[in-house]
């Protein structure tokens, strides 16, 4: 749902991973931008965040599915494994 909210409006500035999302910016005062538009999109289509999972100022680690550093955001490869070896039910 996310993602088709998000798809044109938000120019690449969010990851999306299943049922997470991401806000990446590379400068501190453009961050701040990008989460008040993604915070009035959120708002405009009433789509509520679990509080318990949200997290700000990562600048390196694993998060949400991604592995987070100064050189950009990479796909996790234990995250896409799983999904790989996902069986249809």
């Amino acid at each position: 749902m996310v993602n088709k909210v998000f798809k044109d409006q938000l120019r690449g500035i969010t990851e999306e991973y299943v049922d997470d999302m991401l806000v990446k910016s590379m400068m501190f005062e453009q961050h701040l931008l990008d989460l008040e538009e993604v915070f009035s999109m959120l708002n405009q289509y009433q789509i509520k965040l679990n509080f318990l999972k949200c997290v700000f100022s990562i600048k390196g680690g694993k998060l949400l599915g991604f592995l987070l550093s100064s050189k950009g955001i990479k796909s996790n490869p234990e995250k896409i494994q799983v999904i790989l070896n996902m069986t249809p039910s």
